[in-house]
């Protein structure tokens, strides 16, 4: 898959899912992904060079492009960041439209805390000024 489509498209599902502009512009000109929680009210940060090189090695092994995370942090001192990610294949992208449209997406989630435990599944999600926070 062509990565700049994949950013074309990543920015298409920025825009929709409500994400302030200026991290969607750092993004695609800069390649800096940002995360949000509701720790912190939907600002976004953008992630460290540690969560940098974790990404790199989860899109290389996947074949995808992550654009978003969400941080959550649970009992028992567990740190999960839930990737947002454009699939290679084409043809499931309309099915993550009506995904996002109702505030559920297919995320990556990184746990932190025990890798081992990591796996994809559905997150719901909202928008919380202009970043995302998991429900």
């Amino acid at each position: 898959m062509n990565l700049e489509k994949m950013k074309m498209e990543a920015r298409k599902r920025m825009k929709i899912l409500g994400i302030h502009e200026p991290t969607i512009a750092q993004f695609i000109e800069e390649g800096k992904i940002s995360f949000s929680g509701k720790s912190y009210l939907g600002a976004n940060y953008w992630i460290n060079e540690e969560r940098k090189k974790a990404i790199e090695i989860i899109e290389k092994e996947n074949n995808i492009l992550v654009y978003y995370a969400i941080e959550q942090k649970y009992m028992g001192d567990i740190t999960m960041l839930y990737l947002f990610y454009i699939s290679p294949y084409e043809e499931d992208w309309e099915m993550d439209y009506q995904s996002i449209v109702e505030n559920y997406q297919y995320t990556y989630g990184l746990n932190e805390t025990d890798p081992f435990l990591s796996e994809f599944g559905e997150i719901k999600f909202k928008n919380m000024f202009g970043g995302l926070v998991k429900q």
